[in-house]
Parts: structure tokens; C-alpha cells; sequence
């Protein structure tokens, strides 16, 4: 199963040998429990309960049941499976940036990442504040210049690939371009003023 993702939408997520298990493992893998943990999802959180005998880690720490975050990675017994745990969400409208609300979503589970034994990347800090701003005596405001607009540039469409992660949301593209910004017309939008409505243009290249 290294490799595949599985993208999930029930209420709860059964994981363990078991031929009814929502992720279902191998029955000769002894060291993974028939039902060895679920997933149950708690309005718009996702708490992970442990019923194995050889115990379920999150991030390294054994755990009995832990809510999961976005990046979260998941072991089944010690030095057993493991997998990365990814929230995503489904078709909201974006979320703003005052008066934050938690998305509605799905959890999508990528199994045995390329790097196993890595941790999860920590979220980036808050920038600290800039230094107060002292006017200026006697000067006369500058003319505001408005931002031009970047139109995206042509090029020719290549199935490729991609999957892009910002904060809790994650899409995934199979065809390039795609275009990123702040306006209703980028593939992917991030409600940012500090971006143009069509800020950056990501292609493929062969080779």
C-alpha cells in the first residue's frame, strides 16, 4: 500500500485487519490488531481512538485517543505502518481571515509516506510585528499607484501531477497550468489582499 492515498468522507474510519475495516491490512501483518484504532469525526474535528493491543502512535507519542491535526503521522504498533494524516476541504466557500470558522472536510490518508521516519512539517510562526509607523511632519502623501494586474501566461496544457497544501485546505491538479492569486478567476485561491487576482502561474516542464 506504500504510496496511495485514501481519501475517506464516513463519519468513522475502522482501521485493522478486519475484512470490514475501512483501511484493511494484510491478515498476516499479526502486529496490527483486527481493529486496531478508528477515526471518528466530531463535528469538524477528528479524534483518533486506540483498541490494539499493540498500542497506535501519533508523531511518535502513544496515545489512547488524541484529536488529529493536518499533518499529523499515524503508527500502528511500534515500528508498524505508518501514514500521514490530511485534512482537506470540500467545496466551502474560503474561509475568512477575521472571524475564523473551522471548514468542513474530509480526511484523506496517505499511507507509508516517501520519508517514514520524518516529522511533520511544524506550521510557520506569526511574522512579528512591524515597528510603529511615526508620520511624517509637513510631507505630502505620495499618490497611490494600484497594483497592476498580472494576466497569466499562455502556455500549453501537460497532464502532470500536483497537490497543493495551504493551512487546512488541499487540492490536487492533474493538469498544468494552474494559476494562483486572490481573484475568482485563479485555479487555486487564497483570500490574501496582499496577492493579485492572478499572482503566480505554476507550469511543467519535462525533462
Amino acid at each position: 500500500m506504500k504510496g496511495s492515498i485514501l481519501e475517506c468522507s464516513d463519519e468513522r474510519i475502522s482501521i485493522g485487519r478486519h475484512p470490514s475495516c475501512t483501511i484493511q491490512f494484510p491478515p498476516e501483518l499479526t502486529s496490527i490488531s483486527r481493529k486496531h484504532a478508528e477515526i471518528i469525526r466530531e463535528g469538524n474535528r477528528f479524534k483518533l481512538v486506540d483498541y490494539s493491543t499493540n498500542g497506535t502512535f501519533v508523531n511518535g507519542r502513544k496515545v489512547t485517543e488524541a484529536f488529529l491535526k493536518d499533518g499529523d503521522v499515524l503508527e500502528f504498533s511500534a515500528g508498524g505502518p505508518k501514514v500521514s494524516f490530511l485534512s482537506r476541504e470540500t467545496d466551502q466557500p474560503a474561509v475568512p481571515t477575521s472571524g475564523r470558522q473551522s471548514p468542513a472536510g474530509v480526511a484523506v490518508i496517505q499511507v507509508d509516506p516517501q520519508a517514514p521516519d520524518a516529522e511533520p512539517v511544524p506550521a510557520i510562526p506569526n511574522s512579528e510585528p512591524f515597528p510603529e509607523k511615526r508620520p511624517l511632519v509637513d510631507a505630502e502623501p505620495a499618490p497611490r499607484v494600484p497594483s497592476p494586474i498580472a494576466p497569466a501566461v499562455a502556455a500549453e496544457k501537460v497532464s502532470a501531477p500536483l497537490v497543493i497544501q495551504f493551512g487546512p485546505s488541499i487540492r490536487s491538479f492533474s493538469v498544468l497550468p494552474i494559476v494562483i492569486g486572490s481573484g475568482p478567476g485563479a485555479d487555486f485561491v487564497i483570500p490574501d489582499h496582499a496577492l493579485l487576482p492572478q499572482h503566480v502561474q505554476i507550469r511543467f516542464f519535462p525533462g
